[in-house]
């Protein structure tokens, strides 16, 4: 019988014999098990919650069949005060998960609501910068009577693009336009 002393290495001298006969076809040196970062919700309920396991109380010891015995006699004798105990700190620990929880959906909803308002607010100086040079045309088109009257029809249907676009980034629609003013009746032609 092996001593467990002895174990490691007769295990290490096996998987060497076994590889020097081409059991084992790849190398396994550069083998590694990357730890997660982040550990699941899920797994952080699990640990929350204590729950004693007498099965697992057990003894390797020579004389470990009454140690076992003893220990485990110890807790059911105390198992009321050890009951009240795991109930406080689980207790606890679901409610600290729960805020933590909690706070990291919060977290994450501004996260979505940031990206949001920053899409919105590209879309908004797109759509002024748009507007601004319809006008600047509509304004220099004036000057012109020949075409004035095409470049402000111009004008308009680009400040109708840019408003459609900001209603799309805002989250506006149809019916916010239902509210609106009617837009002015187009100017004479001169």
């Amino acid at each position: 019988m092996t001593r467990p002393e002895d174990a490691l290495p007769a295990a290490r001298a096996a998987a060497e014999a076994a590889k020097a006969r081409g059991e084992y076809t790849s190398d396994l040196a550069g083998f590694a098990i990357e730890p997660t970062d982040r550990i699941s919700i899920e797994q952080l309920m699990e640990w929350a919650v204590i729950e004693p396991d007498a099965s697992l109380m057990r003894s390797t010891r020579r004389y470990g069949a009454p140690i076992t015995w003893l220990k485990r006699l110890l807790l059911r004798g105390m198992q009321q005060h050890f009951n009240e105990l795991t109930m406080l700190q689980a207790r606890y620990n679901m409610n600290l998960l729960m805020r933590l929880t909690e706070l990291q959906d919060r977290v994450a909803d501004l996260e979505r609501e940031t990206t949001s308002w920053r899409d919105a607010a590209a879309v908004r100086e797109a759509a002024a910068h748009t507007a601004a040079a319809a006008l600047h045309d509509a304004v220099a088109a004036l000057d012109d009577g020949d075409v004035a009257a095409a470049k402000l029809d111009d004008a308009a249907s680009a400040l109708d693009d840019a408003a459609s676009a900001l209603d799309e980034a805002t989250g506006g629609g149809p019916d916010d336009d239902a509210a609106a003013p009617a837009p002015p009746a187009d100017p004479p032609t001169p």
